[in-house]
């Protein structure tokens, strides 16, 4: 019991951090129904993370700073979780703006993960990247992320909070720019076809527009999405391997305290 309480400490800091990281991995689940799974992972990788390095931390000097490494912890975790989440974010955001132009931005399906309404096709491409994000084992990489943040930035140890922000908004645009360039050959080819039934509309008057324009950008903009699925792999590829490299750069600029 006695080695318990002596080993409790550190294993604690380093569930703060992975359950902080899990929780804001929204693609995990945000409903009662996650509960219980993302605690049992959220257990057995904090076991793990301190089967590979045990360490004892002292409660007996100063309290008060246990509980500031802890809020560090709860930080730091909820920052990377974000950090990931970001890369799910600018696929949505592609979705929308495409789906806005289709006309179908009066059409919301309820978000599961996070009770919200969400645009049809931002949820379609989100769902996509969820499928990509898996196929290609990337939940992997973050558990090496999560690893080597331990290595880089020790528990209960000061970290760089300018360097946290400089990432995020690094990260941040990078992930906007990255959805607006998947956005933007299907998003073209809604506007082309919007101008082309304008003119069509003055060049023969006599033409209702409204019966069939909006019938027609939706097939357009299909068709477009059919054609350009090609790019949209390698472009989740590159989503997803530039937010693990900016996570990896953010924490070791972190680390240099």
């Amino acid at each position: 019991m006695q080695l318990v309480l002596l080993y409790m400490p550190a294993f604690l800091l380093i569930l703060l951090r992975i359950a902080s990281m899990i929780v804001a991995l929204l693609f995990l689940g945000s409903k009662g129904e996650s509960r219980w799974p993302k605690l049992i992972l959220t257990v057995a990788l904090s076991a793990m993370i301190f089967a590979r390095d045990p360490q004892i931390i002292s409660l007996n000097s100063n309290a008060s700073e246990f509980i500031f490494s802890g809020m560090g912890e709860v930080i730091l975790g909820l920052a990377l979780g974000f950090s990931v989440q970001l890369a799910f974010a600018a696929f949505r955001i592609s979705g929308t703006l495409i789906g806005n132009e289709m006309g179908f931005a009066m059409a919301q399906v309820m978000d599961p993960t996070t009770g919200l309404q969400s645009p049809v096709i931002g949820r379609l491409f989100e769902s996509l990247a969820f499928l990509y994000f898996f196929a290609v084992n990337a939940h992997h990489r973050i558990f090496e992320l999560l690893s080597h943040s331990f290595d880089v930035i020790p528990i209960g140890k000061p970290w760089n909070l300018g360097a946290l922000k400089e990432g995020l908004l690094q990260l941040t645009s990078t992930m906007m720019g990255l959805g607006i360039r998947l956005a933007i050959p299907i998003y073209a080819t809604t506007i082309l076809t919007t101008i082309t039934l304008i003119v069509l509309a003055k060049a023969i008057p006599q033409i209702n527009l409204m019966e069939f324009a909006f019938a027609v950008r939706i097939l357009v903009a299909i068709f477009a999405l059919i054609l350009f699925a090609s790019q949209l792999g390698p472009l989740f590829f590159q989503g997803f391997d530039q937010i693990f490299t900016g996570i990896e750069n953010m924490t070791q600029a972190m680390g240099r305290n």
